[in-house]
């Protein structure tokens, strides 16, 4: 057995602390030293696989994810053009819609105006016919 002394800095030099380390350097250490290496590095390439395993995975989800996001704004940018297209020819429709409203409710008008004056055409007709009627009966 083999006793190491340590004094650390912040202790005063007049106290120290012995640590005792046993170290033993029988024949049989190396190899027990070698088995474990031996047994670790089995699971060292499982813990490596199976984080390559998992990063693949990640980053292929990533991948996914960026992929739909990508779809999903080429999806919505080609919603709203269609929209700004629906909204576009719906304002040319009701604009052409209110111009053939103008175009009409002037027609009924000038058509109500030519009644009108039929009408009053009619009974000055219709009194000068019996006007006439009555200059033949005497």
């Amino acid at each position: 057995m083999r006793v190491i002394y340590i004094q650390p800095r912040w202790l005063s030099p007049l106290r120290s602390i012995v640590v005792p380390l046993q170290l033993s350097l029988s024949s049989a250490w190396p190899r027990k030293l070698e088995h474990k290496g031996q047994e670790v590095q089995p699971l060292n390439l499982l813990f490596l696989s199976l984080k390559l395993f998992v990063a693949g995975s990640l980053q292929t989800e990533l991948l996914s994810a960026a992929a739909a996001k990508g779809s999903a704004e080429q999806e919505l940018a080609e919603a709203r053009l269609a929209n700004e297209r629906a909204e576009r020819a719906s304002r040319q429709e009701i604009a052409k819609l209110q111009t053939e409203i103008a175009a009409l409710r002037q027609r009924l008008d000038r058509a109500d105006a030519e009644s009108l004056h039929s009408r009053r055409e009619n009974l000055r007709l219709a009194e000068q016919i019996s006007s006439l009627e009555k200059e033949v009966r005497e």
